[in-house]
């Protein structure tokens, strides 16, 4: 194996990325509004998405708002980051891509 690629939708990927799920039995992930917002200033967003990426509780709000925005540099930055931590876990031995999907999981949103 040379290479592994990743389809995820937000959450299962950017958890990866930094994202957390502080109960591993909870179908409900906690959003790391820290890590959105660090993302978010890092990559240039507006002011508006910075500060959305702090107040959000929930995922979908946020991508939408990204989305309708036309701001995605944040989420490819998460995508990268999520790669990055999973070439850490397989040390090396093959390149990881991950690609983030919308909710439906109909079209991608962004990738590494």
């Amino acid at each position: 194996m040379r290479r592994a690629i990743f389809f995820g939708m937000a959450g299962q990927d950017h958890q990866a990325g930094g994202w957390r799920d502080d109960d591993p039995t909870s179908t409900a992930p906690q959003v790391d509004t820290d890590l959105l917002a660090e993302v978010a200033r890092a990559t240039g967003a507006p002011p508006q998405i910075v500060e959305a990426a702090t107040e959000t509780a929930h995922r979908p709000p946020l991508l939408r708002g990204l989305r309708a925005e036309g701001v995605i540099e944040p989420l490819r930055e998460l995508c990268s980051r999520a790669a990055a931590n999973c070439r850490v876990h397989v040390a090396g031995a093959f390149d990881v891509e991950v690609h983030l999907v919308d909710f439906n999981g109909d079209s991608e949103v962004a990738h590494s």
